[in-house]
């Protein structure tokens, strides 16, 4: 283990020293080049590259930034982004709690050609964090409450394509294990249970 750990940090050192002598060599070409300019002496971007070691390109570009004053970079041009166009309606379904997943799809709908990765991270910037609330246990009396649900009208088929219509009236009480089925709708049988 020790072996291996000498070793890395032999490799490291030995990457951080090759860094620095990079920059440090754009430093030292950088501060020829100053002494050159200062002298008035015309700067021979063939020579100075050979004792630097660098390009006469290179020597070059460092020449033009001293006179300028001012160090190139590049221009970045902002793309406007794929969700430009579809931002009020994201705002708009964010507003009704919809998930990240139901906006993608919806606004693909409408011609949105990015990912999904995309509009997972917009959403999550303006997704309302609701706090949790505290659910309260809903506890039973034995024969004092039931819970009650009711469908009408559902139709099923079975795997033969014959229709049945049916209701459904389901009454649980908490502490039976009773079950009953009845065909009736009726009142009175409502009141039996």
């Amino acid at each position: 283990m020790s072996v291996f750990l000498h070793f890395f940090v032999s490799l490291i050192t030995s990457v951080f020293l090759v860094f620095k002598e990079a920059t440090d060599v754009r430093n030292d070409l950088r501060q020829g080049v100053l002494k050159d300019m200062k002298e008035n002496i015309k700067p021979n971007y063939a020579a100075l590259g050979r004792q630097y070691n660098a390009d006469y390109r290179t020597i070059k570009k460092v020449v033009e930034e001293i006179a300028t004053d001012q160090v190139k970079t590049r221009k970045v041009v902002k793309k406007p982004s794929l969700l430009e166009p579809f931002k009020a309606i994201i705002h708009d379904k964010l507003a009704l709690n919809c998930s990240a997943m139901a906006i993608f799809k919806f606004i693909q709908k409408k011609g949105y050609l990015g990912s999904y990765s995309t509009v997972k991270t917009y959403c999550r910037k303006f997704k309302n964090h609701e706090v949790k609330k505290a659910t309260i246990r809903v506890t039973h009396t034995p024969g004092l409450s039931a819970q009650v649900d009711w469908k009408e009208e559902m139709k099923l088929r079975n795997s033969e394509g014959i229709l049945y219509k049916f209701n459904i009236f389901l009454y649980v009480l908490p502490y039976s294990l009773n079950y009953s089925y009845f065909s009736l709708k009726d009142y009175f049988l409502l009141l039996s249970c």
